[in-house]
């Protein structure tokens, strides 16, 4: 049984947005006899692109020229896919201008492609508890949770975590979000840097509200209460699918990956202030949320950071 999104939609429009600027691994098996075009990136294989970063296998109508046959990582996006213990959780991305504009079709339309993905293997999630530190998170339980968090969306999602952590760690609502703060600053400063060193002054003048030098952008003017505002009905929107995508229990710290949740919110506060909401949304689901790479070991710490204050 598929689980369908709640105010969400999804139909290709043929952006091609999905087909720049993204490095696209190719698994070997999958490509051996196919007559994609490919480069040899260390001891990966990906599809090629052309200067601007645009896939060679895009038409200059923003058509995919290998569509009946394209690989399976482009074939699932912007689908994640989740089984759970009560059924198959569908999911998609932010990061394709369809769904970000809520441009889409019944999602029964989409059952046949959504059946061609689950018969690839899906991540199973909530069959055996969680661990929060000591506390052992069960499925029927992490459902309370996630209901009582998207009922209090529209305000604070950090004091609503906070409610619910606080049964299991006995955590203080006022400690949570100190903490939150302090991680969302120090996330600004992983985004917006290449090494430790930079990162630690980016998040020092973002708390300290000071200029600071971002790597992508140059001098970055300082924004007061950066991590303060309204959530507006699109960041509502956009907030509940994350939460709805059940991405906490993927990977192994599940904690780590509801502090990304929390600090996510408040970046998104940040960067909607600096770039806009499209851009901020863009950001957070490419580098932050669902396509990162590479950030175990900082969820890994964020989890024992938390742990400590308990």
């Amino acid at each position: 049984m598929f689980i369908f999104p709640v105010n969400v939609r999804y139909a290709c429009i043929q952006c091609g947005k999905s087909c720049q600027h993204w490095r696209v691994w190719v698994d070997p098996e999958e490509a051996a006899g196919k007559s994609w075009q490919l480069d040899q990136d260390g001891p990966r294989l990906r599809l090629m692109q052309d200067d601007q970063g645009r896939c060679l296998e895009l038409s200059p109508q923003n058509l995919c020229k290998i569509h009946p046959d394209k690989p399976s990582v482009c074939r699932q996006f912007p689908f994640l896919l989740a089984q759970s213990p009560d059924g198959v959780h569908v999911g998609v991305s932010f990061r394709c201008t369809a769904v970000f504009q809520a441009q889409g079709v019944e999602w029964t339309d989409h059952v046949p492609l959504l059946e061609d993905l689950l018969a690839r293997g899906v991540p199973r999630i909530g069959f055996e508890p969680a661990p929060i530190g000591h506390y052992r998170l069960d499925w029927e339980t992490y459902k309370d949770w996630e209901a009582h968090w998207l009922s209090r969306l529209p305000h604070d999602l950090c004091d609503a975590v906070a409610s619910t952590l606080g049964v299991a760690l006995g955590l203080h609502p006022q400690s949570l979000e100190r903490l939150v703060l302090l991680l969302s600053a120090s996330a600004v400063g992983f985004l917006e840097s290449e090494d430790n060193y930079g990162a630690a002054e980016v998040a020092a003048a973002v708390r300290a509200e000071k200029e600071y030098l971002s790597t992508r952008r140059g001098w970055t003017a300082p924004i007061r209460n950066a991590f303060e505002g309204e959530m507006s009905e699109p960041a509502i929107r956009y907030l509940s699918h994350v939460i709805e995508r059940k991405t906490v229990w993927l990977g192994s710290s599940f904690l780590g990956r509801l502090l990304m949740l929390l600090t996510a919110q408040r970046m998104l506060f940040y960067y909607t202030r600096l770039e806009g909401f499209a851009l901020a949304v863009d950001r957070l689901e490419g580098e932050w949320l669902l396509h990162r790479q590479g950030l175990d070991d900082l969820e890994t710490t964020f989890e024992e950071t938390l742990l400590q204050l308990v």
